[in-house]
């Protein structure tokens, strides 16, 4: 199924390899594991529910360009990663 396959996807290393490999299953254990944080974060700053979607949305787009260009590095940590996407946005 296919929820067994993203539970495959159990950290930030798999998730890049997943990226560099074209599986997307990699997006959906982004979306899983770090936009609920993430939105809560841009709603906790006044930020709306369609702002989170939008800048995260932005983020995931931003990472997976610089993985497939293999312009990332695989030491940094998803999460802040995005955290700090996200206060770039003045959130």
């Amino acid at each position: 199924s296919k929820f067994s396959k993203s539970v495959l996807l159990e950290n930030d290393e798999q998730i890049i390899e997943g990226i560099k490999d074209g599986n997307s299953l990699a997006i959906d254990a982004i979306y899983k594991r770090y936009y609920p944080s993430i939105s809560h974060m841009i709603l906790q700053n006044n930020g709306s529910e369609d702002e989170a979607k939008d800048i995260f949305q932005e983020a995931v787009i931003v990472l997976y360009d610089k993985v497939s260009k293999g312009n990332f590095d695989s030491a940094a940590n998803l999460k802040h990663i995005f955290t700090r996407f996200a206060e770039g946005f003045g959130l």
